[in-house]
């Protein structure tokens, strides 16, 4: 199972953040490439003038974890760490996906395959440049200024999310069961 979303999730999760950092790096900023974004381009926007929700492709280099924790970290500490607790939290799931299967609980066991497929893709990002890549980018805008803003995230991000939504669902299931 872990191989077969991670086979799936992983290229094109490398393949997105390639064509952001080909297509959206504008210039270096020598000041603090920590916080760097390239331009960005609007792919979809819902609603009307007064009220909409854009969905955005951008480029944003992630020092962190997840909303930049960690940012401030020196990258002597910060990489090892991450790339540390990242091995660790492999382990534990492995683990955890592998009684998910054992007790027949197979929703479970794809969101434990989920969880680290995707986690794979953040994972080599971190390895190969110190940083993942986050492309996509969505907000809600009312009269001109937006009152509602995403962190930018990319595709194993959404293989994440998707995972974690599938084991609270079935976690709940075997509650009301």
């Amino acid at each position: 199972m872990v191989l077969a979303v991670t086979a799936i999730t992983l290229p094109i999760d490398q393949y997105s953040k390639k064509m952001a950092r080909d297509n959206y790096l504008i210039a270096e900023d020598a000041g603090d490439s920590r916080i760097y974004q390239g331009r960005r381009h609007e792919v979809v926007a819902l609603g009307n003038d007064g009220y909409n929700l854009l969905l955005q492709w951008t480029y944003v280099r992630n020092h962190g974890a997840s909303y930049g924790v960690m940012n401030a970290v020196s990258e002597a500490m910060r990489i090892p760490a991450l790339v540390a607790i990242s091995l660790f939290f492999a382990v534990l799931m492995t683990i955890a996906g592998y009684h998910s299967l054992k007790s027949g609980r197979i929703a479970l066991a794809w969101s434990v395959a989920g969880l680290i497929g995707g986690s794979v893709g953040n994972f080599v990002d971190r390895v190969q440049q110190g940083y993942v890549t986050d492309l996509i980018a969505l907000r809600g805008r009312m009269g001109g200024a937006s009152f509602w803003v995403m962190p930018v995230f990319n595709v194993a991000d959404l293989v994440i999310v998707f995972a974690l939504i599938l084991a609270v669902s079935q976690i709940i299931f075997d509650q009301k069961n």
